[in-house]
């Protein structure tokens, strides 16, 4: 999921994919609770753990466009941050949820996912597409900048993999 949403953050970027990666996640949280069998139940959790996976893609490139390279670091481990703090309330609501039904285990899923769609709200109504646009540009000219004079374009994945520094 990391390798396919990183691809797209670098093509599309992040102002529309970050929301659809966190829609993703939380239908895929909420369609669990939902699931019947077995079947159902792998599948929303596979596709729950490949949204997912795009976070952080999705995160660190809005942290780079969007903060200073001296605050990146601090901008980091916010992010990092809300992941952890993120796996210390889920079991706590959790526990909140669930029944001591036979079905009692679905309502927690059904919970977090649907709460997920909230953060939405609040990317939509705090980041602008042309704050976006503007820093990615200000970026690709700082890139072709450092071409110029290096003589070297942007390594593409198998030269930064292949490459010792990695």
């Amino acid at each position: 999921g990391s390798l396919l949403f990183g691809a797209l953050v670098d093509r599309i970027g992040v102002f529309w994919l970050y929301p659809i990666v966190l829609v993703g996640w939380s239908a895929m949280g909420y369609m669990t609770g939902k699931s019947q069998d077995y079947e159902e139940l792998l599948l929303y959790r596979t596709l729950l753990g490949a949204f997912e996976a795009g976070h952080f893609p999705c995160g660190l490139k809005t942290v780079q466009l969007l903060m200073e390279p001296r605050d990146r670091a601090m901008g980091n481990s916010l992010l990092q941050s809300g992941t952890a703090l993120g796996a210390i309330l889920a079991p706590l609501a959790i526990a909140a949820l669930v029944t001591d039904t036979p079905d009692g285990w679905r309502l927690p899923f059904q919970a977090i996912g649907a709460g997920g769609c909230v953060w939405i709200f609040f990317w939509l109504v705090s980041i602008r597409p042309a704050d976006l646009r503007a820093a990615a540009a200000r970026q690709a000219a700082a890139e072709a900048a450092i071409s110029r004079q290096t003589g070297k374009a942007t390594a593409g994945f198998l030269e930064v993999v292949l490459t010792s520094r990695f």
